[in-house]
């Protein structure tokens, strides 16, 4: 599936934001989208998808007009322009995968686990005007949502399993 570019204009811009299940990162991807929404003369249309095993209160973010949704991730990709993503989170790959463009927010004081690393298309993060960036270059860019063939691995063989399990040749690193 691909991605046309971004018809939006400024004031409709649709971010989805896929939240984390480390609370510090949530407050963080939100901490960059206050600091966009202050530069703005209108209020971002923004959804959060909370991880299941968080909270979340919108009264915490009282600058930020969110709508907190428990809609199935799938129909929420339908109807965003951007995704946003903190950098450890899987559903980066879900909306990669569905064609909508993704902006990871990437702590610059963690290691960097984004399971979508080196994929063309992909926007990281650490600052507001990176944001800024990212949401200017989205606009104008076509992002194909096809991973490389390598990605899933998903060889119906399964030969790499069958090394391990049946033929016993798992060779643990050495320590």
């Amino acid at each position: 599936k691909t991605h046309k570019p971004l018809a939006f204009t400024s004031e409709h811009l649709h971010i989805l934001v896929l939240g984390d299940y480390v609370p510090r990162n949530n407050r963080r991807l939100l901490g960059l989208l206050v600091e966009y929404s202050q530069t703005l003369s209108y209020k971002l249309n923004i959804t959060l998808k909370p991880h299941p095993a968080t909270e979340f209160h919108t009264y915490e973010h009282p600058n930020l007009s969110i709508r907190v949704a428990s809609d199935p991730i799938e129909s929420l990709l339908e109807v965003c322009d951007v995704a946003y993503t903190s950098s450890i989170s899987s559903s980066a790959i879900d909306a990669f995968c569905s064609g909508v463009p993704v902006i990871t927010m990437a702590d610059p004081k963690v290691l960097y686990m984004g399971p979508l690393r080196g994929m063309s298309g992909l926007h990281n993060v650490s600052c507001v005007s990176e944001l800024v960036n990212a949401l200017s270059t989205i606009k104008h860019t076509i992002i194909s949502s096809s991973p490389p063939p390598s990605y899933f691995n998903l060889d119906v063989k399964l030969p790499l399993w069958r090394k391990i399990l049946i033929h016993n040749e798992f060779k643990p690193p050495l320590t």
